[in-house]
């Protein structure tokens, strides 16, 4: 009787781990609105399609004059959400990656969902 009992709580207390792992909010957390997300809010890693820096793009912005990667990238950026601009590039990791900050009022999601409709984007 007194094994029934331990292996009873043993699994009632295994099912109620379950449970606050997977609602977190109904004890005051939310895991998907405090520090511990998988992604800085304002922020979007992005990898741009290869792109020579002195011609025009098919599809964007129109470019004006010799620009760096880095401007290309911005000005991309721009025309797919309006007020965004590349603050790092880390072609060192992979060609043409960056980070793109967003503008104020952007999600992260929303501007995932814009910047995978861009041809300039891969």
């Amino acid at each position: 009787m007194k094994q029934h009992i331990i292996l009873s709580t043993m699994i009632l207390l295994f099912m109620a781990g379950f449970a606050w792992a997977d609602n977190l909010s109904g004890l005051g957390l939310n895991y998907y609105e405090t520090d511990l997300t998988s992604y800085k809010l304002g922020e979007l890693i992005v990898r741009f399609a290869d792109m020579d820096s002195s011609s025009q793009l098919s599809e964007g912005p129109e470019l004006a004059g010799p620009l760096t990667t880095k401007a290309v990238k911005g000005a991309i950026s721009d025309y797919v959400v309006s007020g965004a601009d590349v603050v790092k590039e880390y072609g060192d990791i992979a060609p043409d990656l960056a980070v793109v900050k967003l503008p104020d009022g952007m999600t992260v999601s929303e501007a995932f969902i814009r910047f995978n409709q861009s041809p300039n984007v891969l």
